[in-house]
C-alpha cells in the first residue's frame, strides 16, 4: 500500500511526534508511506495534488473534517473519487468522519484499526452556488444559524476551546439572532424552515449524534422551525443526542434539496459562502478506506 499521510498542523490537536508514530504504524506492516504538510496557500489542495501525481493508493487526512474535505474536492477535480481511496486520521476538533467510521480518537490507535481497512463506497455532496461554484463535501451541510456560528469561530478559539468555542459563540449569538426564514425544497414539495442540514453523517459536531443508531445510514435532511427559545431548546436536545425529537424538527431522507434566502453556508464545518444554494448527493461515489 503506497499512501501519503497530508498533516494539517494547524488542526486543533496537532502533533508532530503523533503523526510520526501513526505514519510508523503503517510503515511497520510494510505500507510505502509518506508525509505532506499543507500550506496557508492552498490548504490541503496543494499536497493533494503532489501526491495524486505520484499515483499514490491512499490519502489520510490528517486533521480535521474540513482538511478531509478539502483533499476529497481535488480527487473529485482529478477524476479519481472512484480509483483513490481517502480517510482520516483524527487530528481535528470535531473528527466527524473518523467517529462516523468507528475509528479511536488517538491517531495511533487509528492508524492500527485501518490497518484491517478496505476500500468502501461512500456516498459524496455537492454544493452549487450563485455564479456555478461547486463545492463537495463529505460529512455534512447546513445553512442557518449554525452556519453563522461556523462563520463566526476563529481558527485560534476553535484550537485553544475546540468543541466548546461552537457551543459558547451559540449562546453568545441566540438571543439577536433574526432567525430568517428559509425556503427549502427536496424534490417533494417546499416547505418553510430557520435551519436546513443535510446530513451524510450521524455524528455531528463531534460526539453528537443526529438521529439514532436504529434509522437507517443514509442521507438525511434535517430542518428546524422557530425562534430563538424554541432553537435553545432544540440545542439542549441536540446536547442530549435527541435532536430529532425537539420541537419544530423535522428529519427525512434526502437525494437533492434547494435552499433559498441569503444565510449563511457550512460545509464539513468551515464556512462556504451563502444561499441561495443547490445539493446534490451522489451515492457510493466516493472511495474510502475504512475498518
Amino acid at each position: 500500500m503506497r499512501a501519503v499521510l497530508i498533516f494539517n498542523p494547524t488542526a486543533g490537536r496537532a502533533r508532530p511526534a503523533t503523526l510520526a508514530r501513526a505514519a510508523e504504524r503503517w510503515r511497520a506492516a510494510g505500507w510505502q508511506v509518506e508525509t505532506l504538510a499543507t500550506d496557508a496557500a492552498t490548504g490541503a489542495r496543494g499536497a493533494t495534488r503532489e501526491a495524486l501525481a505520484r499515483g499514490v493508493e491512499l490519502l489520510a487526512a490528517c486533521g480535521g473534517d474540513g482538511t478531509l474535505a478539502e483533499i476529497a474536492n481535488e480527487v473529485v477535480a482529478h477524476g479519481l473519487k472512484a480509483a483513490t481511496a481517502i480517510t482520516a486520521l483524527p487530528f481535528g476538533t470535531a473528527n466527524v468522519f473518523a467517529r462516523d467510521l468507528g475509528l479511536p480518537l488517538a491517531p495511533e490507535a487509528a492508524a492500527r484499526a485501518l490497518l484491517a481497512g478496505r476500500p468502501q463506497a461512500f456516498p459524496l455532496g455537492r454544493a452549487r452556488f450563485g455564479g456555478g461554484r461547486e463545492r463537495h463535501f463529505v460529512c455534512f451541510a447546513s445553512c442557518g444559524f449554525d452556519a453563522l456560528i461556523i462563520h463566526r469561530v476563529t481558527r485560534a478559539a476553535k484550537r485553544r476551546w475546540g468543541v466548546a468555542a461552537f457551543v459558547l459563540e451559540a449562546v453568545r449569538q441566540l438571543p439577536g439572532y433574526a432567525f430568517p426564514p428559509l425556503p427549502v425544497s427536496n424534490g417533494a414539495g417546499q416547505a418553510e424552515a430557520n435551519l436546513a442540514l443535510c446530513t451524510l453523517t450521524r455524528h455531528y459536531a463531534g460526539p453528537f449524534a443526529l438521529y439514532p443508531r436504529s434509522w437507517a445510514r443514509q442521507p438525511y435532511l434535517i430542518t428546524c422551525r422557530g425562534g430563538a427559545a424554541r432553537m435553545a431548546l432544540q440545542l439542549v436536545a441536540f446536547l442530549a443526542g435527541a435532536v430529532q425529537a425537539a420541537p419544530g424538527v423535522r428529519a427525512a431522507p434526502v437525494k437533492q434539496l434547494q435552499i433559498g434566502g441569503a444565510a449563511p453556508v457550512q460545509l464539513d464545518g468551515e464556512p462556504a459562502g451563502f444561499a441561495p444554494v443547490e445539493i446534490e448527493i451522489e451515492p457510493a461515489a466516493l472511495r474510502v478506506w475504512a475498518p
